[in-house]
């Protein structure tokens, strides 16, 4: 019902503005200039004030996925695979390599760079951090829509540990996720957390060692 009536409230603003628009220049063509410059300003004022109970009645939200998993491995052992960017190569495999950015802190304000195979390099930053339990990041090179992020979580339950991700996205009035994103979201982080596990089955058993930080270029 929400999104029905905020659909109204977004018409209505439209036809406003159209009506507005036509009816000027209606009174440009007759030569009547200053009824219509004030039947544009009434218009205006009218968008405006209809703008603005919108975002009071229909504030923005916030759409969150999250996906989990237990592995048998403890917080730290997991945190020792999935926070490094010198890791990332080992769990993603569309990443050639990748560094913490120089100049940037080790956990909250950290950048990480990630170079792919097919020759882009996507920056993120860490917005929250807490030591072997989670971060929150945001991309920032390139640019995509502000107000999305994703994160990833450990905390200790009996025989290992629970692994979350999570992707969250600011959606304005009358937005909504583009269809089929959820699941392919879905299916990624499956996958990934199936990668996550196999690098630490392959680390404990001694059979594959953790790569050490690379040089930043």
């Amino acid at each position: 019902m929400r999104r029905l009536l905020s659909r109204r409230v977004t018409v209505t603003q439209a036809v406003i503005a159209l009506g507005g628009l036509v009816a000027y220049l209606s009174l440009l063509s007759s030569g009547d200039v200053v009824t219509g410059l004030g039947v544009l300003v009434a218009c205006a004022v009218v968008v405006g004030a209809l703008n603005l109970v919108s975002r009071r009645r229909f504030p923005a939200r916030t759409e969150r996925l999250e996906e989990s998993a237990i592995l048998p491995h403890t917080c730290e052992a997991v945190w020792q695979v999935i926070k490094p960017a010198a890791t990332a190569h080992l769990i993603e495999p569309t990443i050639r390599q990748a560094y913490r950015v120089p100049g940037t802190p080790d956990g909250l304000g950290e950048r990480q760079a990630f170079e792919q195979h097919d020759g882009s390099t996507v920056v993120i930053e860490v917005i929250e951090y807490e030591e072997n339990r989670g971060a929150v990041t945001r991309q920032v090179s390139p640019r995509i829509i502000a107000g999305h992020r994703s994160g990833q979580a450990v905390e200790p339950v009996e025989g290992g540990c629970k692994y979350s991700r999570f992707a969250e996205v600011d959606l304005k009035v009358g937005q909504r996720m583009a269809a089929g994103w959820e699941q392919r979201w879905r299916s990624a982080t499956k996958a990934h957390t199936a990668r996550v596990l196999a690098v630490l089955d392959s680390s404990s058993s001694g059979s594959t060692a953790l790569p050490q930080p690379p040089e930043a270029p």
